[in-house]
């Protein structure tokens, strides 16, 4: 047998072997195996937090509007929980000089404010909260806010005096 005819008896044999298993697959069976699994899978929590801002954020007082506003730092997170929270909490601002004086502190509780588009947050004494309890999914969410301070009516403040204080973002996932 020649090499050439080899190859043509070796394509017609799987010429009739595919056409064979064609008609067996197509035709109705007597029997029928199956196997059959289930796919299963767990989404997992995304929780995600970061903050753009200068280092210090500075409170420029405004005579106009006669109140501290800051520039606005850039708030981006996003959390796929049912339960959730996103809060921005400080301490007083303490006189970088002076400690032990009436003017040692300005409190951030009832003065301090968040403003976020034309939204208004006003310190409470846990803190303020941003966001929270919405499926925010694997989708970002940005919030440009800067401050707001007014200083107590009650204390002599003098030019010159230097507060500073730490504010933090938490993003609280409860579930």
């Amino acid at each position: 047998m020649t090499k050439k005819r080899a190859r043509v008896l070796g394509g017609l044999s799987l010429l009739v072997l595919l056409l064979s298993t064609t008609v067996l697959a197509t035709a109705d069976p007597k029997t029928k195996l199956q196997q059959s699994h289930y796919l299963q899978l767990t989404i997992p929590l995304i929780a995600e937090l970061s903050l753009v801002a200068g280092e210090p954020v500075e409170l420029v007082y405004n005579p106009e509007e006669g109140f501290f506003r800051s520039d606005e730092i850039r708030v981006t997170y996003r959390c796929n929980a049912k339960n959730w929270a996103l809060v921005l909490t400080a301490n007083n601002f303490r006189h970088l000089m002076e400690q032990e004086t009436d003017r040692a502190e300005i409190p951030v509780a009832g003065y301090l404010s968040a403003v976020a588009g034309d939204k208004v947050y006003h310190y409470e004494e846990d803190g303020i909260t941003i966001a929270g309890n919405h499926n925010t999914g694997t989708a970002e969410e940005t919030a440009n806010i800067s401050y707001r301070l007014e200083l107590p009516p009650d204390v002599d403040y003098y030019a010159g005096d230097e507060y500073q204080t730490k504010v933090t973002y938490t993003l609280f996932v409860f579930d």
